[in-house]
C-alpha cells in the first residue's frame, strides 16, 4: 500500500510540473507548438494540402484557439485523474481532488499573469474546471457500477 500511495503522489506532482511547464511558455513558444503541431497534423489531409499557403496559415491560425483550450482541458483532465487516485488512496474519498484542482486552475491563470505575452483568464479557469469535471464524472459512473471501489483497486479485469 505505501508503495502504491508514493505512485499516485509522484503523478499528481509529474502533472502539476507538467502544467506549470506549458503555462511557463511565452506566448509566442507556445503559439508555435499548437500551430506547428496542427499544421503537421492537417498537412496529412487533402483539403488543407491543397490550400495556398496563406489559406493554410489562416486555417491554422483559426483552428489554433480551439486546439489550445483543448490542450487547457486535457491537461487538467490528466491531473484531476491523478488528484482522485490520490486522495481515494490517501484518504477514500476524493472530494478533496475537486478542491485541490481547482485551486491549482486559479493559481495556473494567476501564474500566467506574470509570463510575458500571457494572461490570467477566468474563460481559462472554466476550461480547466471542464476537464476536471469530466473525469469526476467518470469516476461517479464507474464507482456505481462498482469498476473501482473506494479505495481505487480495480474490481473487474478489461
Amino acid at each position: 500500500m505505501k508503495a502504491k500511495k508514493i505512485f499516485v503522489v509522484i503523478l499528481v506532482l509529474l502533472g502539476v510540473l507538467r502544467t506549470f511547464a506549458f503555462s511557463a511558455q511565452t506566448s509566442e513558444e507556445s503559439g508555435a507548438l499548437s500551430d506547428s503541431l496542427i499544421y503537421r497534423v492537417m498537412v496529412n489531409f487533402s483539403f488543407f494540402s491543397a490550400m495556398d499557403e496563406a489559406a493554410r496559415m489562416s486555417y491554422v491560425e483559426e483552428a489554433s484557439f480551439y486546439v489550445r483550450k483543448g490542450a487547457h482541458m486535457f491537461l487538467f483532465a490528466t491531473l484531476a485523474a491523478a488528484c482522485v487516485m490520490m486522495f481515494l488512496v490517501w484518504q477514500g474519498k476524493s472530494r478533496s481532488a475537486f478542491i485541490m484542482c481547482t485551486i491549482f486552475a486559479v493559481t495556473d491563470e494567476l501564474h500566467q499573469l506574470f509570463v510575458p505575452g500571457r494572461s490570467g483568464e477566468l474563460r481559462d479557469v472554466c476550461v480547466d474546471m471542464t476537464g476536471v469535471l469530466i473525469i469526476f464524472a467518470l469516476v461517479r459512473i464507474l464507482c456505481r457500477k462498482e469498476i473501482i471501489d473506494d479505495r481505487f483497486s480495480l474490481t473487474h479485469t478489461f
